[in-house]
């Protein structure tokens, strides 16, 4: 919360906000896996936490294709608003059915 407050008051142009993004994803990554891998998948999403394991995994997995649409970017890849529409229009299938 401390860097998305700077990030918006003080330095919004600054590009290592993009870096430290993609450094906190990576840490959520990480520890998210070791997470799974200490507690195993049934008393990570089964087990008395298992609401908070679930939205701890969904906050890094939008993290994750928010890092990846980014990276997408910097290295040239096009991701015109179609394939995003697309993206978006699959997500709400999904929750319709």
């Amino acid at each position: 919360a401390l860097c998305i407050g700077i990030q918006l008051d003080v330095e919004h142009e600054w590009k290592g906000w993009e870096f430290l993004e993609v450094f906190f994803t990576c840490f959520f990554i990480f520890e998210l896996a070791l997470k799974l891998r200490l507690s195993g998948f049934v008393e990570t999403f089964f087990g008395d936490d298992w609401r908070w394991n679930a939205f701890d995994t969904l906050i890094v997995i939008l993290a994750t294709v928010d890092m990846s649409f980014w990276l997408g970017k910097q290295f040239g890849l096009d991701l015109d608003s179609g394939s995003l529409r697309n993206f978006s229009i699959m997500r709400l299938s999904r929750l319709m059915r």
